[in-house]
């Protein structure tokens, strides 16, 4: 599971570098392409921790918190206060780029070219979710992952697993392009 969240940090990062690079062109609709791109692929990965990956983690830490009171590393509370950290970390990426999104669409809607000035603000604004996504990937890839892998058992690691690889896997419909629900466009 670590391995499968681990590598949707990198596939998503990657997509991001191909924003940076799109924002370099300054053509709005390549820059649109790519930004909703990341911002679907950040939105699946944030839904399949919330729906599957916290939960778990936290039932497991509670069923446990005897065993954390005992150990200093960690405690249920430091479980629940990670966890708060990366839904508050969640929200401000969905609401960033979410912002970005639309200013985007109003320039493809209508066919109108950002100024440099409008293209500056909304890459910065892109900026700020990349700086705060390499902490973020960061406490998760270093302690959330492996909570789970420590906390659960191998029946309830597989099945989180499979739950995390359907989630990963469900793509909106607009990106339909190959197997697995992943489309190739993300990797021009």
């Amino acid at each position: 599971m670590k391995e499968l969240l681990t590598s949707d940090h990198s596939q998503i990062e990657a997509i991001q570098f191909q924003l940076f690079a799109a924002f370099e062109t300054g053509i709005v609709e390549k820059i649109f392409e790519k930004l909703d791109i990341f911002w679907a692929r950040l939105a699946i990965h944030i839904r399949a921790e919330h729906l599957h990956l916290f939960p778990a983690i936290l039932k497991a830490s509670q069923a446990q918190a005897q065993i954390f009171a005992n150990n200093r590393m960690l405690t249920l509370e430091s479980v629940q206060s990670a966890i708060k950290q990366l839904h508050h970390d969640h929200d401000f990426f969905m609401k960033e780029l979410g912002m970005v999104i639309k200013q985007m669409r109003v320039f493809c809607k209508t066919n109108s070219q950002a100024d440099s000035g409008q293209l500056s603000e909304m890459r910065e604004k892109v900026s700020a979710v990349s700086r705060r996504l390499e902490n973020h990937n960061e406490l998760e890839e270093s302690q959330v992952y492996r909570w789970a892998e420590e906390l659960l058992d191998q029946t309830e690691r597989l099945v989180l697993n499979k739950l995390i690889q359907t989630e990963l896997e469900n793509l909106p419909p607009r990106f339909d392009g190959n197997r697995n629900g992943r489309s190739n466009r993300i990797f021009d």
